[in-house]
């Protein structure tokens, strides 16, 4: 599987919209958190995900708004069958790290991290889910909000516990950036709760710890420092 990247730029046909991509809720609530600020995603996936086609979904509905989108969906290994529930990955751990360890070094990149490979195997029973339309109407009505409130206490105590619970220093400014994009859409008070940050958190690379224990990712941090 190779990796999947889309940009502003010409529109690809499209063959996938967001109410018929099944199991992804999180994913799509990812995605719609990239538009509605601007943040370049990266979806980590597998053969059970469509998190490709989210990634193109992502671009229509950019394109469509005349806004900037970076979408990349990167398969969590070679053969794409990691953590799959129907498929058996076939790489070798040497394979997984060298291939998870490139991502790892695109870290500055991107502001938000999707886990994607759980998602409903093809062919279940699933609700028809919201249009690009209903998701383009919420992006636009966000972006009209352009104050938002500073952290609170509560909130500042909670980037606090979370760089101590992971051990190593965070990037406040992005964590905030994106926990204000989630603020504006949900447009309740117009201000920084701790469940605004939280979410956010989410979505930091450090929260996926299965991707950075094959990658030794701190390792590199080490020899970026060293340099």
């Amino acid at each position: 599987m190779e990796p999947i990247e889309e940009q502003t730029g010409e529109i690809p046909e499209r063959v996938v919209t967001l109410d018929r991509i099944a199991g992804m809720e999180s994913a799509k609530r990812a995605l719609e958190v990239a538009l509605a600020g601007e943040h370049a995603i990266v979806f980590v996936f597998n053969s059970n995900s469509q998190a490709p086609q989210l990634v193109r979904a992502g671009k229509w509905i950019a394109e469509d708004l005349g806004i900037a989108f970076h979408g990349l969906a990167y398969p969590a290994c070679k053969c794409g069958n990691y953590g799959n529930r129907t498929s058996e990955c076939r790489c070798k751990p040497v394979s997984m790290k060298s291939h998870l360890t490139r991502l790892a070094r695109r870290r500055a990149e991107f502001d938000i991290w999707m886990d994607a490979c759980c998602g409903k195997p093809a062919g279940m029973q699933v609700s028809p889910g919201e249009t690009e339309e209903v998701m383009a109407d919420r992006i636009l009505a966000a972006r009209t909000i352009r104050e938002i409130a500073g952290p609170d206490s509560d909130s500042r105590e909670l980037l606090t516990a979370y760089q101590k619970h992971i051990g190593k220093a965070i990037d406040e400014d992005r964590i905030l950036g994106v926990a204000r994009t989630i603020a504006r859409l949900e447009d309740r008070g117009r201000a920084l709760q701790p469940h605004h940050v939280a979410e956010a958190l989410q979505y930091q690379p450090t929260s996926h710890w299965w991707i950075w224990e094959w990658t030794g990712f701190e390792q590199l941090e080490i020899a970026t420092e060293r340099r």
